[in-house]
């Protein structure tokens, strides 16, 4: 009896997994903002959380792709990762005008300044005779009733605000 050996040669693939993003809504805030997390499924009910990465800043309103990775050979060499990359997008934040207001003077006496904040950009304040009419930058000096609007541009980040407030000049009393 004749000892017999024979060898065959077998391969075991990588196991197939997706990458599960956990991706929230983002709205430009002026700060860093934080990156999405991403996991991965290896084992039903175990997730093994991925290290996310993008090549910029994550901040400015825009379009991110972010990647999922890991270092761990065990899994590199195991596992064939799917959706590893995502796009996410920060929309243009809202500008808020707030405490916005004027007193008005008498004619004759010195005019009063408009005050307002604002959380985004910086405020340009113009003068009209009518809600809808024509700014200017001039300040008005005689008596009536007039409109300051308060203007913060648009920009990639935001978009732009104007506010409106009326107040009035007096006639000076005379004797």
């Amino acid at each position: 009896y004749n000892g017999a050996v024979e060898t065959y040669e077998f391969k075991i693939s990588k196991k197939s997994v997706s990458v599960s993003w956990n991706v929230g809504s983002y709205t430009y805030t002026g700060n860093v903002l934080t990156n999405p997390t991403a996991s991965i499924t290896l084992v039903a009910g175990t997730n093994y959380e991925l290290i996310v990465t993008t090549t910029n800043e994550f901040k400015n309103a825009g379009t991110y792709t972010f990647t999922a990775s890991t270092d761990d050979t065990s899994i590199l060499n195991n596992y064939e990762i799917s959706n590893a990359s995502k796009d996410v997008t920060v929309e243009k934040g809202s500008v808020v005008i707030t405490d916005f207001a004027i007193e008005g003077w008498t004619y004759g006496d010195t005019a009063n300044a408009p005050t307002a904040t604002t959380n985004f950009g910086s405020i340009v304040y113009s003068y009209a005779t009518s809600p809808d009419g024509e700014d200017t930058s001039t300040v008005p000096t005689n008596a009536g009733t007039y409109y300051v609007k308060a203007t913060v541009l648009g920009t990639d980040n935001y978009n732009g605000a104007v506010e409106t407030y009326e107040f009035k000049i007096s006639k000076k009393s005379v004797s």
